[in-house]
């Protein structure tokens, strides 16, 4: 064979051998990643695995059948699916079990997770049909449903300079029953402080002074700077708050008027005129129909969170509550 053929034949060796070297390392420091994530929540078991597969050229890799087990808690997973360089993943029917308590999940789609020396800086995280199992009769009987199945939306951004964290999304879609929807802002903790935590194990800190002074301390420094919150029924009030106890043979509209009756006595016995408001527009909203209720906090400076609660304990009222806070509401 000529030199001019050896030449090509050698390059495509090398590449080769270059793939499948690289592809064996990649698949190394993913085990040692995903070992370390779960070492720093308490699993002291390595994670287990049938297949794992990763492409050294789009560098996304695919692991089947994962599971991890701790002290009786057990975590299964199809399918796990990953991006090493934009940290975008995807885990496809994941099976939480602690005992006899067991927890599934459709799907859990990690959009964007961004870090700032190891900590979130910025991520988008959706999870699909999270099924809990519902154990009370009664509430099996209101909802129709041996189970509560939630959409969940997060998608979080911090400015670690000004050390202001916003959660744009922190959505909860009960369906058939209700979509929660938030948006939160807070400030005032320097969050990457609690990095000389992440290797120790979470039973640990709990018995650790150094900690519990930290957390006390930041507690003592959290502000709020905005709350959102939009409520939309999609069933819950019919089937959890309306809905007949056994043997009432009354209406939905009966039960309605009932309830209106009760918040009338409300309004008649409240001296808060911010309490009054609320039940009489409560009431209108209730025999309107109305399926939709947005509650604001903006305050006109971030107000402590810790002062907010403090008040509350001592018996502020929600007058008061209202005026620090920024608390206002709207009925749709």
């Amino acid at each position: 064979m000529s030199k001019k053929r050896l030449i090509p034949a050698a390059v495509i060796v090398l590449l080769i051998v270059l793939y499948i070297g690289t592809s064996y390392y990649l698949k190394q420091k993913v085990v040692e990643q995903i070992n370390e994530f779960a070492s720093s929540a308490g699993f002291s078991e390595k994670i287990r695995y049938e297949a794992l597969s990763v492409s050294p050229i789009t560098m996304g890799g695919t692991m089947k059948q994962v599971s991890l087990e701790e002290s009786g808690l057990e975590f299964k997973a199809d399918e796990l699916s990953f991006n090493v360089l934009s940290r975008k993943s995807r885990i496809r029917d994941l099976v939480i079990a602690n005992g006899e308590q067991v927890i599934k999940v459709d799907e859990i789609d990690i959009k964007k997770y961004k870090l700032e020396d190891g900590i979130p800086k910025s991520t988008i995280i959706d999870v699909t049909a999270l099924r809990f199992p519902v154990d009370s009769p009664e509430i099996k009987s209101r909802i129709k449903a041996d189970e509560l199945v939630i959409d969940i939306q997060l998608a979080t951004e911090a400015d670690f300079k000004k050390q202001v964290y916003e959660y744009s999304k922190l959505n909860f879609m009960f369906r058939d029953l209700v979509d929660v929807k938030m948006n939160l802002t807070f400030s005032g903790v320097d969050i990457k402080s609690y990095a000389k935590f992440d290797a120790t194990n979470p039973e640990a800190l709990q018995n650790n002074p150094e900690f519990a002074q930290k957390v006390q301390q930041d507690l003592a420094n959290l502000k709020l700077n905005s709350f959102i919150i939009t409520m939309k029924d999609k069933g819950a009030a019919d089937k959890l708050f309306l809905s007949p106890e056994e043997g009432d043979n009354s209406t939905l509209e009966e039960r309605k008027q009932q309830l209106a009756a009760e918040l009338d006595q409300d309004i008649a016995e409240t001296e808060s005129p911010f309490e009054r408001k609320l039940a009489e527009d409560m009431k209108k909203a209730l025999l309107e129909n109305r399926k939709e209720v947005v509650i604001t906090m903006m305050p006109k400076e971030p107000v402590s969170i810790q002062q907010v609660m403090l008040s509350n304990m001592m018996g502020a009222g929600m007058d008061e509550l209202a005026e620090i806070t920024g608390l206002k509401y709207e009925f749709k």
